[in-house]
């Protein structure tokens, strides 16, 4: 019944978080070409998972990628120049997992990544903000591939570390909490997805005040997850609230706002 009176209202938001620098430009999901060998989630989720993505810092949009050849010989340029442990070279290492990643090449992706992590490990620390940073670019990989529970582990141990460097209210809190929860609801943990996305809610509105993009994100997905467990009384009151957040932050014709529209005028009939 749900399926066919409500639409997932999450949609990627236009700037990200990327693990060398805080907000670049996201590419948009329909430009993506994936390999044919992945599997995507179908599904009311499948606007989380690309939101994710996007939220993790994919600035490359795939379809655009070099040739191995071609990043392989950067590589091995950089590393005699600048040596291994430029942030060329980091960068180049993550660069050919996510060439790999793209042709379905898991093993020869996962070696560049650990190699990645290693060697930014080893340049910043490991309580640092770039390592940090790459624990949620190591968590993207792993969901990519389909192994959830690794990906939580990184995000987890990502949070911890955010918590010592930045204080329990920063926005990248807020940020991580939400990438944990959306992978949570992903794979069904609906109880823990909630709990953080509600904690992600909580934490930008204190660290930024309500009128912010990233808490459309977070609403949107919280409010699909109620909607979709069967919550409506909670599910509407999020709408609710992502409406007007909505029409303070792109006006009263925002497009998008038609379909929190429908859910709020069904779920309003429904409890």
């Amino acid at each position: 019944m749900f399926k066919r009176l409500f639409l997932s209202v999450s949609k990627p938001i236009e700037h990200i978080l990327s693990p060398f620098s805080r907000q670049v430009k996201a590419p948009f999901a329909h430009s993506l070409k994936f390999h044919k060998s992945f599997s995507v989630p179908k599904g009311p989720l499948l606007g989380t998972m690309l939101t994710f993505s996007m939220f993790l810092g994919w600035k490359y949009q795939i379809a655009k990628c070099n040739s191995l050849e071609e990043m392989q010989q950067k590589l091995e340029k950089v590393l005699k120049e600048e040596g291994e442990e430029s942030d060329n070279a980091i960068q180049l290492y993550f660069d050919i997992c996510f060439w790999y990643m793209n042709r379905g090449q898991k093993e020869e992706s996962l070696q560049s990544l650990e190699k990645y992590l290693e060697l930014l490990k080893r340049k910043y620390g490991n309580q640092s903000s770039q390592y940090s940073r790459a624990l949620t670019q190591v968590a993207s990989v792993f969901v990519f591939f389909h192994n959830h529970k690794k990906a939580i582990e990184f995000l987890e141990e990502a949070i911890q570390l955010d918590k010592q460097l930045y204080g329990e209210s920063h926005r990248f809190i807020g940020q991580a909490y939400f990438n944990l929860g959306a992978i949570q609801s992903m794979i069904g943990q609906n109880n823990s997805a909630i709990k953080n996305l509600e904690k992600s809610v909580e934490i930008l509105e204190r660290a930024e005040g309500d009128i912010n993009h990233l808490l459309t994100t977070s609403l949107g997905t919280l409010a699909d997850l109620y909607r979709n467990i069967g919550m409506r009384n909670k599910a509407l009151d999020t709408y609710i609230k992502l409406y007007d957040l909505n029409v303070r932050l792109y006006g009263e014709n925002y497009i998008p706002n038609r379909t929190i529209k429908e859910n709020i005028d069904n779920l309003s009939k429904a409890v």
